[in-house]
């Protein structure tokens, strides 16, 4: 069993040590950051949600994200990574969407609450987050390969390829 990681410097050290036998998903159970380390990190933007960085190797990237209500993500795959979120604060709506002639058809959709993990990939279907509450949400995203691109696509199906940006980082980034 992991111990709880309670700090930026806890998972940058559990990081460095990588998953063990059990996985991603034992270590992403393991995360408990205080408010106090949160707010250490969080940064906020009235236009849209932050993508804060916690950790980053070319093997592996950790971010904070943060979210005022009603900001989202455009629909994006994962160019072909895996990527864990859990919700430190709040809740998010994530929406899966398959893209065929027609252009995104919704599949499927999950609310995720404070504590709830979410396992993804692009076989699953591409997807967006959503913060409807009326409340900031913090998440942490864990992939396994660093994201150096992904496609975002309109609502007729089209990809556009992006680089997505980092709002901040600390010093293990």
């Amino acid at each position: 069993m992991i111990p709880k990681i309670k700090t930026a410097k806890d998972l940058a050290r559990n990081m460095d040590l990588g998953p063990g036998y059990d996985g991603f998903i034992e270590l992403v159970k393991s995360i408990e950051l205080s408010d106090e380390e949160i707010a250490k990190h969080a940064t906020w933007n009235n236009e849209h949600y932050t993508r804060n960085c916690l950790y980053s190797t070319p093997s592996i990237e950790v971010l904070l994200m943060c979210w005022k209500p009603g900001q989202h993500t455009p629909v994006h795959d994962y160019s072909f990574k895996e990527g864990w979120t859990k919700i430190l604060k709040g809740q998010l709506l994530l929406e899966y969407f398959r893209v065929d002639e027609n252009g995104l058809v919704k599949t499927d959709e999950q609310l995720l609450k404070e504590g709830d993990i979410a396992y993804l990939r692009d076989d699953l279907g591409v997807h967006r987050f959503i913060n409807e509450s009326n409340e900031n949400t913090v998440s942490l995203h864990i992939y396994a390969e660093r994201i150096r691109k992904w496609n975002i696509f309109d609502d007729k199906g089209k990809a556009h390829e992006v680089i997505p940006e980092i709002d901040s980082k600390t010093e293990y980034c």
